[in-house]
């Protein structure tokens, strides 16, 4: 097999992070684990959030 079988040189126009959606289930799901008093739990799932916020202002940026 040769690496150009297995390797593409396509460009990725796919923004980083997660999706919309998944981002706003997990603003939810971390106001519930911080109401009920997972606050590790809550600051995990905020961290992820900035984390994707982050990853596609990066992207935007340099995309060109």
């Amino acid at each position: 097999m040769k690496i150009n079988q297995i390797v593409t040189e396509t460009a990725v126009s796919e923004a980083p992070g997660g999706s919309a959606l998944g981002n706003l289930a997990r603003k939810a799901g971390a106001k519930v684990a911080g109401a009920v008093g997972a606050k590790g739990t809550a600051a995990g799932m905020t961290g992820k959030v900035d984390q994707n916020a982050r990853a596609k202002e990066i992207f935007t940026q340099y995309r060109g």
